[in-house]
This record gives structure tokens, sequence and C-alpha cells, in this order.
């Protein structure tokens, strides 16, 4: 039995993170977004060209807004369907797209061999398919940036006791999360007339392995070394 069935039958609910979804969701998109001559209009369509990130972003925003309902999330990626034909009647309150004088920084899908391209896409997407998996927009980001931390003190090719382990565990857990490593400064990029070129990017800092707190990593030590 698969590991989702497991925890289906003992009562606990599943959740995958949404980096991982989304990412998977992109490779996809780009599938219908590019292609060969011979196949345009069936397998790929032109009008999907600029879309792959515009759609990535919407997966991360219809797992975000849903509340934790799944008809809310399905209506969600519905939304983008119309959006791109500049129906924007379903989507939020809050959107740019329900301004007076919107105007689309994209392409207007009006090829009906688009419209079913995409919408195929989403109904298809794991996402639409078992939503209740993805109501939760669960990241994992934090349990893997600690992960990489407890291997800068505890590598996996290298055996330690007990005591030593405990210890390097711990600085793993008290120094290694208070390390200077932030963004300094976002810098801007010249506007080429391109959305995704106006966008800033963080500028970041060198890792210096100086830590923060100083009395975190000394007591992290002297705990076990005063141990009898």
């Amino acid at each position: 039995m698969a590991l989702t069935g497991i925890i289906a039958k003992n009562g606990a609910h599943n959740s995958y993170d949404r980096w991982h979804i989304a990412r998977s969701a992109a490779k996809e998109m780009k599938k219908i977004s590019n292609g060969t001559k011979k196949t345009k209009g069936v397998t790929w369509h032109p009008e999907l060209a600029d879309k792959v990130s515009r759609m990535r972003n919407h997966l991360y925003w219809s797992m975000e807004h849903c509340n934790g309902d799944e008809t809310t999330l399905k209506r969600n990626l519905d939304t983008a369907i119309d959006h791109f034909q500049m129906r924007h009647d379903g989507c939020d309150a809050s959107s740019v797209c329900r301004q007076p004088g919107y105007i689309p920084d994209f392409i207007v899908l009006q090829d009906p061999a688009a419209v079913r391209l995409l919408t195929k896409f989403v109904h298809t997407s794991a996402i639409y398919r078992r939503p209740a998996d993805y109501i939760y927009g669960r990241d994992t980001y934090l349990v893997e940036s600690y992960n990489n931390v407890m291997l800068l003190y505890i590598d996996k090719r290298i055996h330690y006791g007990n005591q030593t382990y405990e210890m390097r565990r711990n600085l793993a857990s008290s120094i290694g999360t208070n390390m200077c490593h932030v963004a300094t400064r976002l810098c801007g990029v010249v506007d080429t007339g391109i959305r995704k070129a106006r966008q800033r990017k963080e500028t970041l800092c060198a890792k210096d392995f100086h830590v923060r707190n100083q009395d975190m990593g000394r007591a992290a030590v002297s705990n076990f070394l005063r141990r009898d």
C-alpha cells in the first residue's frame, strides 16, 4: 500500500507542499506553450507562450486563498481560464483586473484551441484532481533549511559518539539558525518592456559564519563539556 493510503487508513490527513506541485505544473505548462510548427494548435499554442510563470503564481495564490476548502480551491483555479480571456467576473475583488480601465500585460486568449489546451491543463492537474491534498498550502522550506544546517555540523559520512553527536546537534539548532546571511539590498533592472525583466532581485552577501548570539553557542558547548 502506498504511503498516502496508509496515512488515510489511519485517519490522518495528507498534505503536499506547494513548491513541488507548482514546479511540476510549470513544466507541464511549458509543453503547451511552445512546440513544433506541425503540432501548433494541437498540442501547444503561441497564445499560451507567456502564461507559464503566470499560471505558476496563480497556483500559489489559489492554494493560499482557498481557506482550506476544496471547492474554493478548484474555483480559484478555474478563474485563470476566464481571466486570460478578459472575463473577470470570477476574479478576486482586490485584483487589479477588476479596476476600471484595466489593460492586460499578457496575450489575450482568442483562439478556442488555446482555451481548450489551458482548460485541459487546469482540469488534469494534480491540484484540481486531488484538491484535498493541497488545501492547506503547506511549505517544507523551513525543514529543508534546517536539514542543510544540520549537515554543516553532522556529516553523514562520519560516525560520532553519543555526546559529540548531541553537542553538534544542539550547535546546529542554536547557532545555525543565527547565521548572518540576509539580503543586503534590492537592485532594480533596466526596464526593457518585458514584465519579468522589471522585477527586483535580491543581492545576498556572502556567508561569513559569524554568530549573531555568541552566548547561545557557548551554552550549547558548555552544557556537554561540563558533564560528569
